[in-house]
């Protein structure tokens, strides 16, 4: 039996997006993984580069793994992270050749919120990848107790466990913070893909209705890549440019200064799994306005540390960012909380979980 914990570690191989270059939430989890990790692996399977690029990159790894996993014979685990469209099918690829030709242990660890509502109406051969990856997988990994659920009930799983994501602890004491007074305009920060799904032009249709109410009371600074020329125009046709600010993308270091500088998040979001930017911005002690999607009412509670609202909501968008405007003192408050209720998503106490399921593997 292997019980050294560096050991465990080692035995393990990561698939996954790119965790050096990386512009999604999975890469931000397996950076974190690195870093705090005993021993550490890991094979890119994607990053965000033109169409023939990702192809070749993939392809390129693919072939580094399969000789990886020949040469290794310390390698007893692939830790696949998935989400769903194109992912899907390099993910049942490599979890085919794992599991088929190397005999090794498949964990495949969800991190999307697309499976449950796509897959009845995704193309049979999807529908086969998708059964295959979560039915022949030795372990399935679900954010949150309350999508092990799900996939419990739906896709009738036995094989499920919980790995919700870790965050780096930040560099930054919430004593610091300090939250304007009535009177001055509230921050707001959204990071994350610039696309209808993440509710970003809801945002702008809101806003371009309330103009008045809210001029000089908000800030928004949206940083991202996707529609960003959609975005601007829309901005520019609305006159909004003195309540939004439009970043681009925003790297680690710019990330962790907004979060110093700005005094909520918001994420309106019409799918979630369990957002990195939700929970890095509560590490930071900042109120969070959310929608009530995926594992986000899991990790925030509404009226605790933010507000929660239903996507697509434009009115309730609207009277949660009322909340704020006319109850300065609820930030500080809210930020405190968010401080407190984020700390289980810390590595001291996921690790030690993750590597129980290493263990509970290596052990059958």
């Amino acid at each position: 039996m292997i019980k050294d914990k560096k050991e465990v570690f080692e035995t393990v191989i990561h698939v996954g997006e790119s965790h050096v270059y990386y512009k999604g939430g999975i890469g931000a989890v397996l950076a974190v993984y690195k870093k705090y990790f005993p021993a550490f692996k890991a094979i890119g399977t994607q990053r965000h580069i033109s169409g023939l690029g990702k192809i070749l990159y993939f392809s390129g790894n693919f072939i580094k793994l399969f000789f990886t996993l020949l040469v290794n014979r310390k390698i007893r685990i692939i830790h696949i992270h998935g989400s769903y469209g194109a992912s899907v099918l390099r993910k049942a690829l490599i979890a085919f050749t794992g599991r088929t030709i190397f005999s090794k242990k498949i964990i495949y660890h969800i991190h999307s919120s697309e499976y449950p509502q796509k897959y009845t109406v995704a193309p049979k051969f999807h529908r086969r990848m998708i059964d295959y990856l979560l039915h022949k997988s030795d372990r399935v990994g679900c954010l949150t107790p309350k999508w092990q659920e799900l996939y419990i009930n739906q896709f009738g799983l036995s094989n499920t466990v919980v790995i919700p994501n870790m965050i780096h602890p930040p560099e930054f004491s919430f004593g610091l913070k300090v939250f304007p007074v009535a009177g001055q305009p509230i921050r707001f920060a959204f990071l994350g893909l610039i696309h209808e799904k993440k509710g970003v032009f809801d945002l702008i249709e809101m806003l371009a209705k309330e103009k008045a109410n809210f001029a000089g009371k908000v800030i928004f600074h949206l940083g991202g890549i996707g529609k960003v020329e959609e975005l601007q125009a829309g901005i520019r046709m609305h006159g909004l440019e003195d309540l939004v600010d439009f970043m681009g993308w925003v790297d680690e270091a710019g990330k962790a200064k907004l979060y110093q500088d700005v005094d909520a998040f918001f994420l309106p979001s019409y799918n979630e799994g369990l957002p990195i930017v939700i929970l890095e911005s509560m590490s930071y002690g900042l109120p969070i306005i959310a929608t009530n999607v995926g594992g986000i009412p899991e990790v925030m509670e509404d009226g605790r540390n933010g507000f929660l609202f239903e996507s697509g909501d434009i009115a309730g968008m609207k009277k949660a960012l009322e909340r704020y405007v006319n109850d300065h003192e609820l930030l500080a408050e809210h930020g405190r909380n968010s401080h407190e209720m984020v700390k289980k998503f810390f590595p001291e106490n996921v690790v030690p979980g993750i590597e129980k399921v290493y263990r509970e593997l290596l052990d059958q």
